[in-house]
């Protein structure tokens, strides 16, 4: 019995997925941009493609992905090394509770202008859907709390308001900081069957 190779890719109704739809939507009409991705199920928009599926360009949208945390520092390291165009990271809510807050805190301290997207599907989802301190932490107001103006909170499934928040973020002159919340579908299954015994 032979087994048809595939990439590995977003769950059905990922909250992800449905970000980076609206993302690559919004970056189809900008020119010169990098995204530094961080370890998480977002990091799926960086394994590249096979160019036999209908996601190519979602495949091929994070540059760069090493450790945790390192995607808001290395966006800084690109910004002091001179590079001149839209400068765009990312981490899930566990990540950012984990190793992202400092790299945010040196962002805000030496004005970026980056744009931080920071996935929030209510657990540790790559692992098994462990819940993380953002079920007791609201990252918003964790994030505020340094002193960023631009600040938004959107649905992931929100696909206008999305588009809507990428596009204001664009030309923001320091660091702005766009949620998206969505619980991981994994877990709302895991959650239903467990209400249904």
């Amino acid at each position: 019995m032979s087994m048809k190779s595939r990439i590995p890719f977003f769950c059905n109704g990922c909250p992800h997925f449905s970000t980076y739809t609206a993302l690559t939507k919004v970056l189809k009409t900008k020119k010169e941009f990098i995204i530094n991705g961080d370890i998480g199920c977002y990091e799926l928009a960086g394994f590249g493609n096979n160019d036999k599926d209908d996601h190519k360009e979602m495949r091929d949208l994070i540059d760069t992905l090493y450790v945790m945390g390192s995607g808001i520092s290395i966006s800084q390291g690109m910004y002091h090394a001179g590079y001149k165009g839209k400068l765009i990271a990312l981490a899930g809510d566990s990540t950012f509770f984990h190793s992202c807050i400092p790299g945010l805190i040196n962002a805000v301290e030496h004005k970026i202008p980056l744009t931080y997207i920071i996935f929030d599907n209510r657990c540790t989802a790559m692992t098994g859907q462990q819940f993380n301190a953002s079920n007791v932490l609201d990252i918003e107001k964790v994030v505020r709390s340094l002193n960023i103006d631009f600040v938004e909170t959107v649905n992931s499934y929100n696909q206008k308001e999305l588009e809507e928040v990428f596009e204001k973020s664009w030309d923001y002159k320091g660091v702005s900081v766009i949620i998206t919340q969505g619980d991981c579908i994994q877990l709302k299954r895991r959650l239903l069957k467990l209400e249904k015994k």
